[in-house]
């Protein structure tokens, strides 16, 4: 019998040791995938002992972009918000990172801190911040599902907003502003990515900068934030499907509740989570654009 070769063993190897998350992947990820696309272009009523398909084609499409104002109302405020909130989180992370990078007394103990309210918000602690009505303070509001800071009622900086801002546009800035207890802690992640990107950046580099008289604004244009753009970017993707998969979101609630109504049905929702998830999918793809310029300056 002829013996199996040193390179076919590896390869043998790694297959079994990637098999449990092909399997993983191919019942959990790629099936579920495909069983929602095919209940999207079916009308799906359900019966007593089973669920009655009938083939529609893009219906539920047409349906929900043509005809389905309640998809709009709820999707154009979110998307506005998220638009907004994303940079905002990124930006804090970053300087957050640069904070944590320097050397100070009890540094640790701060990296702990600003990483500990990731811990809070993967269970049940965050889904009650945003749905608890405390009513001071730095409460929250129930019917908004957002953490509410008092100083927008205590001074006239809504009505500010209001007066001096188109209604829409005026709605998400005081939306985002309610919610910035939020964006600080759903800050932990990023800043933890963005802290190992500056712990990459070999000190010599520094150093040699410092050396040919580069102070220390320009070793952050020219060394740090080029050094983390890969980072950056990591970051930027993760924010925005953390961003659109939040207990909050509106748009998750929106599909569930189409899901069980008598007049849509499983079918019609399936097809509004596949608009969603196009929806992110371009956000997506403009983040990564924008990178690949930065990646194409970067080696030149």
């Amino acid at each position: 019998m002829r013996r199996m070769s040193i390179e076919k063993k590896r390869r043998l190897h790694g297959l079994l040791f990637m098999s449990p998350w092909i399997i993983g992947l191919l019942l959990f990820w790629l099936y579920p995938l495909v069983y929602s696309l095919v209940m999207s272009l079916n009308k799906i009523v359900i019966q007593a002992e089973d669920l009655v398909w009938t083939f529609i084609g893009f219906a539920n499409y047409n349906d929900i972009m043509l005809k389905d104002t309640g998809f709009w109302d709820q999707w154009i405020p979110f998307f506005m918000k998220s638009v907004f909130m994303i940079p905002i989180i990124i930006l804090f992370s970053i300087i957050s990172a640069l904070f944590l990078n320097q050397k100070f007394p009890g540094r640790g103990l701060f990296r702990a801190v600003f990483f500990l309210p990731v811990l809070f918000t993967t269970g049940g602690v965050i889904i009650s911040l945003l749905t608890a009505n405390s009513g001071g303070g730095v409460g929250a509001v129930g019917t908004t599902n957002t953490l509410t800071l008092e100083f927008l009622q205590d001074q006239n900086l809504r009505a500010f907003i209001q007066t001096n801002f188109d209604a829409r546009l005026s709605n998400t800035i005081i939306d985002i502003l309610n919610s910035f207890v939020i964006i600080l802690w759903y800050s932990g992640v990023q800043t933890v990515l963005l802290l190992a990107g500056l712990q990459s950046i070999s000190p010599s580099v520094y150093e040699a900068a410092t050396i040919d008289g580069a102070n220390g604004w320009e070793r952050l244009w020219k060394i740090t934030l080029p050094g983390l753009v890969p980072f950056i970017l990591i970051v930027a993707v993760y924010s925005v499907v953390d961003q659109f998969t939040m207990p909050s979101n509106p748009m998750m609630g929106l599909i569930s509740r189409n899901m069980y109504e008598t007049t849509r049905g499983m079918g019609y929702a399936s097809a509004m989570g596949w608009i969603y998830v196009a929806f992110i999918m371009f956000l997506l793809a403009i983040i990564f654009l924008v990178f690949r310029k930065a990646f194409v300056q970067k080696v030149r």
